[in-house]
């Protein structure tokens, strides 16, 4: 397996996991020893777990606009085969 594979499939497998702010937390005032700078550790994890939670929220919204929007073509796909025109109505028609 390549390089640039491995690490595609850890980026996969990161951005599904359940609780990432709070494993983003762990990860920033644990592992990396955010608790020996005292109150400036833990306050920078935990604006780490907070861009981490916007991130998700983020993703969340615009995928279920996705499907919203897949649901809508979808929905005029279906109208123009049924024999109900889409009318397009373009700057350049009639000249």
């Amino acid at each position: 397996m390549r390089v640039w594979e491995k690490e595609r499939r850890r980026r996969r497998t990161s951005q599904r996991m359940p609780c990432r702010p709070f494993l983003r937390f762990c990860y920033v005032y644990f592992s990396q020893q955010g608790f020996l700078d005292g109150w400036e550790g833990y306050y920078f994890a935990r604006l780490h777990a907070m861009y981490e939670l916007l991130c998700v929220a983020n993703t969340h919204e615009l995928r279920k606009q996705n499907r919203r929007n897949a649901e809508k073509f979808k929905a005029e796909i279906g109208k123009a085969k049924t024999g109900n025109p889409i009318l397009f109505t373009g700057a350049n028609e009639g000249n």
